[in-house]
C-alpha cells in the first residue's frame, strides 16, 4: 500500500487534470492511513504538489494532527518545517467544523515544541469561536518563554480585539502572579493605555517621571530612530503650534523614538484609521525636533517640501530628514528662508536640487543621520544642551481617531 500511495501523491503533479483529481480522490478514500506518506511528501521541500498534499491532511483533520506535528519536530530544513507548521496551523483552525478536533489544539497548545505551540496559537485566528477550555491554555502562553509563541500569542489577542480585553484586566488585576507581565503586554497591544486598570496606569505614570529625572541627564544610549524627522531651531511650544499638534503628554526620548518606529510599521486592520503620533523633542542645542508623521497638518507625506518651505519662512531654517536604515534609504531637505538649499533623495529624480552641502562633497558616503548632525543636531545623540524634555502629541485633524496601541519601552 506504501508504494501504491507514493504513486498516487506523486500523480498529483502530472499534467493531466482528470489523473490529479483521481489521486486527490483515491487518497481522500485512504483516510488516516495516507497521512505519514502525505506529511513526508510535505517535507520535501521543492515538491510541485506541496499546495495539494496540505489540502488533503486538511480534510483528513484530526488524523492528521500526529504526523504533522511529528512533521514540524522531525524536519530537517527550515522550508519543510514551514510547510508542516502552515498544515498543522490549517487543520488545527478547522475546529469550527468538527469539534473532535478541540483536544488536539489543546494538547498541541501545550507540546514541548515551540513551532508546535506557536502554530497551534495561530490556527486560533481560523476559528470565529472557541472553548472556554482553549481559551484557558491560550491564556497560560501569556507567561511562555518562547519569543516566537509570546508574538504568535499577542497575534491573536490582537485579533480577538476588546473581547479579550476584560479577561486581561482580571488577571492584571486578580492573577496569577506568572501570567500578569504577559497580561500587560498584550494589553497595551489590544487596546493601549485606555486598557490598563488603573493601579497600572498610575504605576507606568510613576515610572516615567523617574525615567524622565534619569533622562534629563543626557541622550539615552542606544536610541535608533527611523523614519521622518523634522528639525527647526525654535522652543517645543512653537513648534507644537506651528504643527498643530495636540494633546501633548511627556515623554522619554526612548519612548517617542520606539512609538514613532512602531507607528511606521504597524499592521493596520483593514478599515481601522489612528490617529497620527508625533514625538516633539526638548530643544537639544537650538534645535527641536518633531519624529513622526509631522506632516500632518499638510496632508500626506508627500507634502513635505512645501511644509518644509513654510516652516523656514517662519522660523528662519526647517530641515526634513528621513532614514530608513541605510544610505539608499536616506534623504534630507534643507530649506533656509523659504528656499530650497538643498534637496536629496536617492530613490527621487526629481529631489536633486541645489549644491551638495559641505558635509556631502567632504565624505563619499552620507546618510541622513550623518547629514543631520552636521546641518543641526544628531537625533540620536551626543547633545550638550537640553531645555524640557520630550512629549508625545497628536496631530489635531486625526486626534478624534482612536489613540494607536502598542506596548513601548519607557
Amino acid at each position: 500500500m506504501t508504494m501504491n500511495l507514493e504513486a498516487l501523491i506523486a500523480q498529483l503533479s502530472e499534467p493531466d487534470a482528470a489523473r490529479r483529481a483521481d489521486a486527490k480522490a483515491q487518497l481522500d478514500a485512504a483516510g488516516p492511513q495516507a497521512a505519514p506518506s502525505l506529511v513526508a511528501a510535505l517535507r520535501q521541500e521543492r515538491s510541485a504538489h506541496s499546495y495539494d498534499v496540505a489540502l488533503i491532511l486538511q480534510r483528513m483533520g484530526s488524523p492528521a494532527v500526529g504526523p504533522l506535528i511529528a512533521g514540524v519536530t522531525g524536519a530537517r530544513t527550515k522550508a519543510a518545517r514551514q510547510w508542516c507548521a502552515f498544515t498543522l496551523r490549517t487543520v488545527l483552525g478547522g475546529g469550527n467544523r468538527s469539534g473532535s478536533l478541540d483536544e488536539d489544539l489543546i494538547g498541541a497548545l501545550a507540546h514541548r515544541a515551540p513551532q508546535v505551540r506557536t502554530a497551534a496559537v495561530l490556527a486560533m485566528e481560523h476559528r470565529r469561536t472557541f472553548s472556554r477550555a482553549i481559551f484557558s491554555a491560550l491564556v497560560e502562553l501569556l507567561a511562555d518563554t518562547h519569543p516566537d509563541v509570546r508574538a504568535a500569542v499577542t497575534k491573536v489577542f490582537v485579533h480577538l480585539g476588546e473581547r479579550a480585553v476584560p479577561p486581561l484586566q482580571h488577571i492584571r488585576s486578580n492573577g496569577p502572579g506568572r501570567l500578569r507581565p504577559g497580561a500587560l503586554r498584550v494589553l497595551a497591544e489590544v487596546a493601549g493605555e485606555r486598557g490598563l486598570p488603573p493601579r497600572d496606569r498610575t504605576a507606568v505614570e510613576r515610572l516615567l517621571r523617574v525615567k524622565l529625572r534619569a533622562e534629563a541627564g543626557g541622550t539615552p544610549e542606544g536610541l535608533a530612530i527611523r523614519g521622518h524627522w523634522l528639525a527647526v531651531p525654535a522652543d517645543q511650544a512653537a513648534v507644537l503650534d506651528a504643527l498643530d499638534l495636540v494633546q501633548a503628554r511627556a515623554a522619554t526620548m526612548r519612548l517617542g523614538y520606539a512609538a514613532a518606529r512602531h507607528d511606521a510599521v504597524r499592521w493596520t486592520p483593514p478599515g481601522s484609521k489612528w490617529a497620527a503620533r508625533v514625538f516633539v523633542t526638548a530643544r537639544l542645542d537650538g534645535w527641536t525636533l518633531a519624529v513622526g508623521p509631522w506632516f500632518g497638518r499638510w496632508g500626506a507625506w508627500h507634502w513635505y517640501p512645501d511644509a518644509c518651505r513654510e516652516l523656514s519662512t517662519a522660523f528662519g531654517a526647517a530641515h526634513a530628514y528621513f532614514y530608513g536604515g541605510s544610505k539608499r534609504e536616506s534623504a534630507w531637505l534643507i530649506c533656509e528662508d523659504g528656499q530650497v538649499r538643498r534637496w536629496f533623495d536617492p530613490e527621487d529624480d526629481t529631489a536633486r536640487v541645489g549644491a551638495r552641502l559641505p558635509i556631502e562633497r567632504a565624505n563619499r558616503s552620507v546618510d541622513a543621520l550623518t547629514v543631520a548632525a552636521a546641518m543641526s543636531t544628531p537625533p540620536n545623540g551626543p547633545h550638550n544642551a537640553r531645555e524640557g524634555h520630550g512629549v508625545l502629541t497628536l496631530v489635531r485633524s486625526s486626534a478624534d481617531l482612536d489613540p494607536p496601541t502598542g506596548a513601548l519601552p519607557l
